[in-house]
């Protein structure tokens, strides 16, 4: 998923390489070692794969929280038509724009770094953002490996998500446990399987739901085929692209939605979560025309810089307008580019 990321590991040799005893191989969602130094990662955020002790404990942790796949993910109910505007700290008042069809926010903002709800409730949750006290609202599973881990620890015990059920979201993704290239598979498939789980836990709350979806290699995407297959209500789907960051690293997540595409046997909506660059935004909707984009960019371009976007979505500096405006500006002219963007990817087919 990830090219960037920095991780202190150390070498365990020496050991023996094997994996006749690992359950994920066993299972087939494992292939075997494909890189001797992955396989050796020590680190206490990860899962590594030479110690089955602690493998199997992470793996039992999913496997008691099993459901039968619920019937439906109430994936009927969610609109990805229109363009929703990304918000965060409330450090910028949007509390007039009444026509916003759609606020979104992350995990990252709505709990704390104990996993727990950092509001009392969708009141408290508006007021905090200063956005209408009528706006709609989705809550959007990204946020920082760590709190992920602690959502993930307390969510059984604190009923969290029977409370997310509670605050009346219009719609939820699944959480992001994330799956970085260089780790260990057994850390990779830990964490999809996460993912998987919690989307059946979210759609079984009633909450209209949408996985968020990260196939590292074929067997992957053989689990990921098999999972959709039993959940055949599900015809939406969220990729994360913000790590995507170089042309070729783009073009190599273009080619994996294609991959989960044909391997859901069946026509997927995608949701995009990350993008910004219009040269990206151009190759996603060419390839995936009724693709939904979510960006936060929009609104920190405002905040952080007081920038406002032009029509190339380069942005340059506003002093002259309050933060308001130039925020609600840049997602105008973030939702215009997206339409001039799909009118001209109609016009070439």
């Amino acid at each position: 998923m990830s090219f960037n990321k920095k991780l202190s590991a150390q070498s365990l040799l020496p050991f023996t390489y094997n994996c006749s005893n690992c359950p994920l191989k066993k299972q087939g969602y494992c292939g075997g070692i494909e890189d001797l130094r992955n396989y050796s990662m020590e680190h206490p955020s990860l899962i590594g794969c030479h110690d089955l002790e602690r493998l199997e404990k992470y793996l039992s942790e999913v496997v008691d929280r099993l459901i039968h796949p619920p019937e439906t993910f109430h994936q009927e109910k969610i609109n990805l038509s229109e363009l929703p505007f990304g918000v965060a700290y409330g450090n910028i008042d949007l509390t007039q724009y009444n026509n916003v069809p759609l606020f979104v926010v992350s995990m990252n903002v709505f709990l704390k770094d104990s996993g727990d709800f950092a509001f009392r409730d969708m009141v408290h949750l508006k007021k905090t953002l200063k956005i209408p006290t009528n706006a709609k609202l989705a809550l959007i599973g990204t946020s920082s490996e760590k709190i992920q881990q602690a959502f993930w620890r307390v969510s059984e015990r604190l009923k969290l998500l029977e409370r997310i059920a509670e605050f009346g979201f219009e719609w939820v993704t699944s959480t992001t446990f994330p799956v970085w290239d260089e780790n260990p598979r057994a850390d990779q498939i830990i964490h999809q399987f996460r993912n998987y789980l919690m989307t059946d836990l979210m759609a079984e709350k009633g909450l209209p739901v949408i996985p968020f979806v990260y196939p590292y290699n074929d067997n992957d995407y053989r689990t990921f085929r098999n999972w959709i297959k039993d959940r055949p209500t599900i015809n939406k789907v969220a990729v994360l692209a913000q790590y995507y960051e170089s042309d070729n690293q783009f073009l190599q997540l273009i080619n994996n939605i294609e991959k989960i595409q044909e391997y859901a046997e069946k026509e997927l909506q995608f949701l995009i979560v990350g993008v910004t660059k219009k040269s990206k935004l151009e190759k996603a909707l060419s390839k995936f025309k009724n693709a939904s984009i979510i960006s936060w960019s929009p609104y920190y371009e405002a905040f952080l810089k007081g920038k406002m976007y032009n029509l190339n979505l380069k942005s340059e500096q506003r002093l002259d307008i309050d933060k308001s405006s130039v925020a609600f500006e840049n997602y105008k002219t973030f939702r215009q580019v997206l339409e001039q963007i799909r009118k001209e990817s109609n016009k070439q087919n």
